[in-house]
């Protein structure tokens, strides 16, 4: 019996490597874009994979090459399982449609367990803990090629988050604490989110909201660090008011390697914020609650989350 682990992007599998994790060894499928593939496996080169296998996907591409790709993915995934004979299934989303069909497929073949991947295990957990067990929807067209829509009564969660456990299982693999040298005081870094790209607040309101941050500290330098997510087009119009950075890896990882690192960190709900949190000491982390939220279908896990920020008990954790 074998453990099959997913990952889709270099961040979730940073934050795994950086969890007090115990694996020596596992089947790892990598379901991400090919510049992708080496910064994942960097991460994870300290385990023994037994074989890796990578399976490159994008939703964006023509309805008829997307139902190709996962007529083959099924039966790719399928071959995998029975090879192995997977009895534990690792996911890092159930928000990617390759990683929510594994899950479905595998069924009730073994354990599943969600690793962290940003805020998806404190929305995830607290809905599961209503009652709530739904997950994304697939389309319709993947009923007819015998994938079907799947809502998990039991549940893992790998995290170094603190969770309520209610039905689920939490095995709690707290991150290996760092510290951080020459943070710069003089410095306020905002962590960009693709709030305006996901249509969740305006670009209008977006730049009013920065705007209201870096007045309420005139004597700090504002920086704005831009995610790989956010378009050139929201991009080009924060960099006409504020300077903006953008990393070629995570922030949590940019924090490791760089030296002159703004203290004072904002941000609306990004996961960053909770990981610097857990990771570093040293930080002033404050989050800057929205209340303007345009899309309805997403308010309530955007709730979901600063109900979990209100509860962290740490001084350097606050609301803006």
């Amino acid at each position: 019996m074998n453990k099959l682990f997913l990952f889709s992007t270099p961040s979730q599998a940073y934050i795994f490597s950086m969890q007090s994790n115990d694996f020596k060894e596992g089947i790892l499928l990598l379901v991400c874009r090919k510049k992708d593939r080496s910064r994942i496996l960097d991460h994870l080169s300290y385990i023994n994979w037994k074989k890796i296998y990578h399976f490159n996907f994008s939703e964006k591409r023509n309805k008829f090459f997307v139902i190709l790709k996962i007529i083959y993915f099924k039966f790719f995934i399928l071959r995998i399982i029975k090879k192995f004979d997977i009895n534990e299934l690792y996911l890092s989303s159930i928000n990617n449609y390759i990683q929510l069909i594994t899950m479905c497929l595998f069924g009730d073949g073994g354990k599943i367990v969600l690793m962290a991947d940003g805020m998806q295990q404190i929305i995830v957990n607290s809905e599961r803990n209503e009652g709530i067990y739904s997950t994304r929807s697939l389309p319709k067209s993947f009923s007819l090629l015998g994938i079907r829509e799947c809502s998990l009564t039991k549940f893992s969660f790998l995290t170094p988050y603190n969770l309520v456990e209610l039905n689920d299982e939490i095995i709690f693999k707290p991150f290996t604490k760092k510290r951080v040298c020459n943070l710069n005081s003089s410095e306020m870094g905002f962590i960009g989110m693709p709030v305006v790209d996901l249509g969740i607040v305006t670009a209008e309101s977006h730049i009013k909201n920065l705007y209201d941050i870096k007045d309420k500290f005139p004597d700090l330098n504002f920086v704005y660090f831009a995610h790989p997510s956010e378009s050139k087009f929201v991009i080009d119009k924060i960099s006409k008011h504020f300077n903006v950075k953008s990393l070629d890896f995570i922030f949590e990882e940019y924090v490791s390697k760089e030296n002159n690192v703004p203290r004072k960190i904002i941000s609306y709900y990004s996961s960053v914020l909770l990981n610097l949190n857990l990771l570093f000491d040293e930080f002033d982390i404050n989050y800057f609650e929205l209340d303007n939220v345009l899309r309805s279908d997403l308010n309530l896990k955007i709730k979901l989350i600063y109900n979990y920020f209100e509860k962290i008990s740490s001084s350097n954790f606050n609301k803006f």
